[in-house]
């Protein structure tokens, strides 16, 4: 199948995608045999893609090889398990080529500066704080920012345990990963009891739900739907004063 341009800005379209990944413009095919987009097209004429990822650390094999840029991620866990750490060292590698919003609703500046100056997190200038006063709030401003990259801790902080509000919120900033190329990690919590009720009740509107479980001797990061990757699949992270490492790597250097 042959390159196609953009018709607004005349860049090359990657193979399979109607959006432009320079101007953001979408090519609306005007008929199915150009881009196999439009009506009934037969599947062996279809080319096969893979999604674009970004590389962020240790937990990308349990995300199926790194974060796809047009998905919506939900990480869950207990109080304690690390679900802050893990968003922010996230956020940190996303940020060496993406401006991200980073929408903070339980902890205060200070707080959140402190933790990404111990975990060493780079590129500081190209993350902004946002503290959101309700829900549309926090829609405008990504509305009026257009951000690459979203990290949202935590959604009941947001929204409370409105099951409704939270369907909403993921709806939003999924509209926004596709069109925008803009991936979002949200967090979510589940309670000691291991309770994934309310998360799952949201695996519809996202991409990937992962559980993250603090132990005696590490942590378990478990991806429990994935639609870009292998379910089920998990990473053993250790919490170090830095940040979370790979637990195996942490065994074998003591």
């Amino acid at each position: 199948m042959a390159s196609k341009e953009c018709r607004s800005c005349g860049e090359k379209l990657k193979p399979g995608k109607a959006q432009c990944v320079h101007c953001r413009a979408w090519n609306d095919p005007s008929n199915h045999q150009d881009y196999g987009l439009k009506g009934a097209t037969p599947l062996d004429r279809i080319q096969a893609t893979d999604p674009d990822r970004i590389k962020t650390g240790p937990w990308d094999d349990a995300l199926g090889g790194g974060i796809v840029v047009d998905s919506v991620i939900l990480i869950g866990g207990e109080p304690g398990a690390g679900k802050s750490t893990i968003a922010l060292q996230i956020c940190g590698q996303m940020a060496s080529k993406r401006r991200i919003l980073y929408i903070a609703t339980e902890e205060s500046p200070g707080q959140i500066k402190a933790r990404a100056d111990r975990l060493g997190v780079q590129c500081q200038d190209r993350i902004k704080i946002l503290y959101p006063e309700n829900m549309k709030y926090m829609q405008e401003v990504v509305e009026d920012q257009k951000p690459a990259g979203i990290v949202l801790d935590s959604l009941p902080g947001l929204i409370g345990y409105d099951e409704k509000k939270a369907v909403l919120v993921c709806e939003f900033l999924k509209r926004h990963a596709i069109e925008f190329s803009c991936p979002s990690i949200i967090v979510d919590h589940i309670n000691k009891e291991g309770d994934l009720a309310g998360m799952m009740r949201l695996q519809h509107v996202v991409d990937v739900v992962m559980t993250f479980r603090p132990g005696p001797k590490y942590r378990t990061l478990r991806a429990e739907k994935n639609r870009h990757g292998e379910a089920f699949k998990e990473c053993l992270l250790a919490m170090t004063p830095t940040g979370l490492a790979p637990y195996l790597e942490q065994v074998k250097s003591r």
